[in-house]
């Protein structure tokens, strides 16, 4: 029996949202002296963009400032820190997720409850190595 390919889709009907960080690019970056993102990549990522009549969008957990430091002269609509900002267009200005009052405030609070509740029990054995126990200073072990 043979079996059928499935139907090719046109780049003009679909929507692109690219990962960067360990899809477009490895997590970590194997050697300092070649760049993060190439001409290639960019130019790949042009051809795409251009194909799918402009639905392309980056999506990393890095700021969307760092993705146009990486992909620059190349702009594009991206996703940033986890969802936290975004830019529709590549031209468009970047808006952010702005927490409600108090969120924060709150979310820092628990924390530090939740912290002190840690470390309570393991003080003098799991912050040893960082030298402070509520501020004071442990005696060396030596």
């Amino acid at each position: 029996m043979q079996t059928k390919s499935p139907p090719r889709l046109a780049a003009e009907a679909l929507a692109f949202f690219l990962d960067f960080d360990g899809t477009l690019v490895p997590f970590d970056k194997p050697d300092e002296t070649v760049p993060l993102v190439d001409d290639g990549l960019r130019s790949l990522l042009t051809e795409l963009r251009n194909r799918a009549d402009g639905a392309l969008a980056m999506v990393s957990g890095r700021s969307i400032e760092v993705i146009d430091s990486l992909f620059e002269p190349l702009r594009l609509a991206a996703a940033g820190e986890h969802g936290a900002e975004w830019r529709f267009t590549p031209h468009a200005t970047r808006e952010q997720l702005v927490p409600p009052p108090g969120l924060v405030t709150a979310h820092a609070a628990h924390g530090a409850r939740r912290l002190r509740a840690i470390r309570q029990p393991h003080a003098r054995r799991a912050f040893r190595a960082q030298g402070l126990v509520d501020g004071a200073a442990l005696p060396s072990s030596s």
